[in-house]
C-alpha cells in the first residue's frame, strides 16, 4: 500500500477521512500537495526560477520538466512542514518555515494515462516562493525522484509552458503568480511587473498632458463658429488621442524601470511629448484664434 493521505473538501481542509495515494490516483478523490517555487535575480538581471525534470519512472509525467519541489502531504501533516521535507529529500535544501513566501490555494485536475494505469488527479495545492540564489549543479538532487535541475529566466519559461516548447507538467496559473507577486529587485529598483499598472502610469500622463487642452477646448465649444464644429473627429482626437495612445503603449511595454529610465525610455518619452506639442498645438493656435479673432476678421 502507498502512502495515506487525508481526504479534503474543495479549501483543502482535512475531512477526517484518509485514502492511499494510488487510489486517490485511480479514483479522482480531491488531496493536499504542496508546491515550492525556488526564484533569483539572475547574472542577466532577470528574474529565474528553478524547475526539475522528473524521472523516468515515476508514477506520473516521467520525463517532464516541472516545480522546483513539489510533493503530497502525508495524513496528518500541514503545508509548510510537507514543503520543507520535500525541499530538504528532493534538493537538499534546508529551510525555516519563515523563509517561505505564501502565494497561494491552486486547485489541479487532470485526467490521463501513464505506464498503462488510468490516473484521475484532483488536488488542492498550497503554492510557496523560496528566494534562493545557488548554482544547479549545487543542489543534492533525489536520484530516485528527479534527472536534473536547471535555472530558466522566468519569462521565458512563461512562454516555453504557453506554447507546449517542451513537455512539463507546469501551471502557467503558478507561473503568472510568481511574475506578479514575487519581487526579486533591490527597493526602487527593477521592471515593473504589471502591465495594468505601467498602462494606469501612462494614462495619467497622457491626462496630464490634456490638461491645458481641455480648458480651451472648453471655451472653445462656447463659440459654435469654432472650425472645429466643423470637425468633430479631430476635436474627439484632441480630447482622448493622446491618454488612449499612450495607455496603449504602456500596456504593450510594461518593462520600464522604477529607479531612472533609460536611454530608450527617456527618448521615447521626449518623442511622444514633442508629438503631442505638434498635434496640439495648431488646434491651441486656432482655437485661440477664434476666442480672440484679431480685428481683420477670422
Amino acid at each position: 500500500m502507498s502512502e495515506m493521505l487525508d481526504i479534503v473538501d474543495e479549501d483543502g481542509v482535512p475531512t477526517g477521512r484518509t485514502v492511499d495515494r494510488d487510489a486517490a490516483h485511480r479514483d479522482g478523490i480531491l488531496h493536499r500537495t504542496s508546491h515550492v517555487w525556488i526564484v533569483r535575480l539572475g547574472p542577466n538581471g532577470r528574474a529565474q526560477v528553478l524547475v526539475q525534470k522528473r524521472a523516468a519512472d515515476k508514477d506520473s509525467f516521467p520525463g517532464c520538466w516541472d516545480i522546483s519541489s513539489a510533493g503530497h502531504i502525508p495524513a496528518g501533516d500541514d503545508w509548510v512542514t510537507s514543503a520543507l521535507r520535500e525541499l530538504r529529500e528532493e534538493l537538499g535544501v534546508e529551510a525555516k518555515p519563515e523563509d517561505l513566501q505564501w502565494l497561494g490555494i491552486h486547485r489541479v485536475e487532470h485526467d490521463g494515462d501513464f505506464h498503462g494505469k488510468p490516473f484521475r488527479n484532483r488536488q488542492v495545492s498550497a503554492v510557496f516562493v523560496l528566494h534562493l540564489d545557488k548554482p544547479a549543479n549545487e543542489f543534492q538532487i533525489q536520484t530516485s525522484e528527479i534527472e536534473a535541475v536547471e535555472w530558466t529566466d522566468l519569462d521565458d519559461c512563461i512562454q516555453a509552458v504557453r506554447r507546449r516548447a517542451l513537455p512539463n507538467c507546469i501551471s502557467l496559473k503558478e507561473l503568472h503568480w510568481i511574475k506578479k507577486r514575487v519581487w526579486l529587485y533591490p527597493p526602487g529598483e527593477g521592471p515593473f511587473r504589471s502591465r495594468g499598472y505601467t498602462a494606469f502610469k501612462w494614462l495619467v500622463a497622457g491626462l496630464c498632458l490634456n490638461v491645458p487642452v481641455w480648458y480651451v477646448l472648453a471655451r472653445c465649444v462656447q463659440d459654435y463658429n469654432s472650425p472645429l464644429h466643423r470637425h468633430p473627429i479631430v476635436l474627439l482626437y484632441q480630447l482622448i488621442g493622446l491618454p488612449l495612445v499612450m495607455t496603449i503603449w504602456g500596456a504593450l511595454h510594461p518593462r520600464v524601470y522604477r529607479k531612472l529610465p533609460n536611454a530608450f525610455f527617456g527618448s521615447l518619452t521626449i518623442f511622444l511629448f514633442i508629438v503631442a506639442l505638434f498635434f496640439h498645438l495648431p488646434v491651441l493656435f486656432i482655437t485661440g484664434l477664434t476666442i480672440h479673432p484679431p480685428q481683420y476678421g477670422w
